[in-house]
């Protein structure tokens, strides 16, 4: 695949961010190493200078295979590396960021000849200190999420209360799992078994799933398909598509439908060989003991995405009084679509991940998402209208996850 133009420029901008960054982290660890002892400062020197190698080694092996850096099997390889980055740019960002208010201190001081200050020499070394520290937060934080946040799934319980509910699907559970982005994850990893072996410990009567099984291509989801296989459920697995699904993020495909369908259906089948039933703008009754509820699956429709989904004929033969679970990637989709305007009971969806990084606790939640989506994670409720938004299984862009786990929810059905 040749890279697009917009990567290229991306690139550029990435050597030119790195090379200010690098200047002034050279600028302020030269002035802060001139009070250090040489022992000090010779090991933070090579440390700083390996992981800067590393760094510029990186981005070398990029431009030299930017065109297969999004090919199955170097997708996990590429978001490691932006993982790598993303660390150096922090980290490096924290400590220039001290560093330069720690000059400008020195200058304003020296300017207005301010007197019974503390000495220069001893602020500089507390301002970059502290700075230097604080670094390493963000540093780690990254390397951490790596290593063992985009493994540590999570599972959330929700009892999901329904008006009109079948007495027979009361206590009925299922699991929802959302956004696998099969392609991103090494290959040969254990990671999405040990999952599985969680999901099915659960013993959930059907198992739901909001999109995005893949991030470009079909062929991503293949080497994945028996270790899917091992998902159990009592009564079936349902699958939706998401955003990511359709092929069109592929360049060589572009302004080539037949190549977007024929992708869409090798998805289908590898789906059906992992034994999802895949809904495009369908439904299907779920039965237990004679009475049913209604699961209808869109495909994928959001603001700024694919609007493939027809809610009209997703709907088709489905009764207002009628429990309706609705399968829908986009979050906004819920919100244009449904709020006030179908007689939908809940909504399913994915597709922000949460952002993959963030801060959730019991009193307090935040994610730079929230800027894009207001809705961004867990349960929403308007009247009578329901949605939940599913953090994500899987990772794009970045190979990990801080503060916002990837996530497996459970939810019991209860009469409202």
């Amino acid at each position: 695949m040749q890279i697009c133009t917009k990567v290229r420029m991306g690139i550029v901008v990435l050597i030119f961010l790195v090379a200010v960054i690098e200047g002034l982290t050279l600028w302020g660890l030269k002035k802060m190493s001139n009070s250090s002892s040489k022992a000090v400062s010779r090991i933070g020197w090579v440390a700083y200078a390996v992981w800067t190698l590393l760094i510029f080694g990186l981005i070398g092996f990029a431009l030299i295979k930017s065109g297969s850096l999004m090919e199955p099997g170097w997708q996990n390889t590429t978001f490691t590396m932006v993982g790598f980055w993303l660390a150096n740019f922090l980290a490096k960002g924290v400590f220039v960021f001290f560093f330069l208010l720690d000059e400008l201190t020195a200058f304003f001081s020296r300017r207005f000849k301010k007197k019974n200050t503390v000495s220069t020499e001893g602020r500089r070394r507390f301002i970059s200190t502290t700075g230097l520290a604080l670094a390493s937060i963000p540093f780690g934080g990254f390397l951490y999420g790596m290593v063992r946040g985009r493994y540590q799934f999570k599972i959330w319980k929700q009892e999901l209360a329904l008006k009109n509910l079948p007495d027979s699907f009361i206590g009925k559970t299922f699991v929802q799992l959302s956004d696998l982005h099969l392609g991103s994850f090494p290959t040969g990893t254990n990671a999405i078994a040990k999952a599985i072996e969680q999901i099915n410990a659960l013993e959930p009567d059907y198992i739901f799933f909001t999109g995005d099984m893949i991030n470009e291509r079909a062929v991503e989801a293949e080497p994945w398909v028996d270790t899917l296989k091992e998902l159990k459920a009592k009564f079936g697995k349902y699958s939706v598509l998401g955003n990511h699904d359709y092929g069109d993020y592929y360049e060589p495909w572009a302004g080539k439908p037949e190549k977007l369908e024929a992708n869409i259906q090798r998805l289908n089948e590898l789906q059906k060989q992992m034994g999802f039933q895949l809904l495009r703008n369908e439904n299907v009754s779920l039965t237990q003991n004679g009475e049913q509820i209604k699961l209808i699956g869109l495909e994928n429709w959001g603001i700024g995405f694919t609007q493939a989904g027809d809610l009209k004929k997703a709907t088709q033969g489905v009764e207002d009084d009628e429990v309706q679970i609705l399968l829908s990637h986009d979050p906004t989709h819920w919100e244009e679509k449904v709020l006030g305007k179908a007689p939908i009971d809940i909504s399913l969806a994915g597709h922000t991940h949460g952002s993959q990084i963030g801060i959730e606790t019991p009193a307090f939640r935040w994610s730079p998402v929230k800027y894009r989506y207001p809705r961004w994670a867990g349960m929403y409720e308007e009247g009578d209208h329901k949605l939940y938004i599913n953090r994500g299984f899987g990772y794009l862009g970045y190979a990990g996850r801080i503060g916002i786990w990837p996530e497996i929810t459970l939810f019991t059905l209860a009469k409202g």
